[in-house]
């Protein structure tokens, strides 16, 4: 993987050995580990130009699908 850094970090965890990535280099790493497909690439929703105020809070939207209710033993199909 030329061209890429690693993230020096004191901390353990998955970001230790993360690697800096463009969105496509990102696109073909799924691609190529066999496990993801990619169908579209999302398009992100206008934002409001102003806070209003019947809208207090912040929030994120994501649908997930999923092949069961036990996280033991289900997996994620797709991510919207």
């Amino acid at each position: 993987m030329t061209g890429r850094s690693r993230v020096n970090s004191q901390d353990p965890g998955p970001e230790r050995n993360a690697v800096a990535m463009n969105e496509e280099d990102m696109v073909r790493h799924l691609l190529e580990t066999g496990s993801y497909r990619i169908l579209a690439k999302l398009v992100p929703c206008a934002i409001a130009p102003f806070r209003r105020p019947e809208y207090p809070l912040n929030g994120i939207v994501l649908d997930t699908e999923t092949t069961g209710l036990d996280r033991a033993r289900m997996r994620s199909t797709r991510l919207a």
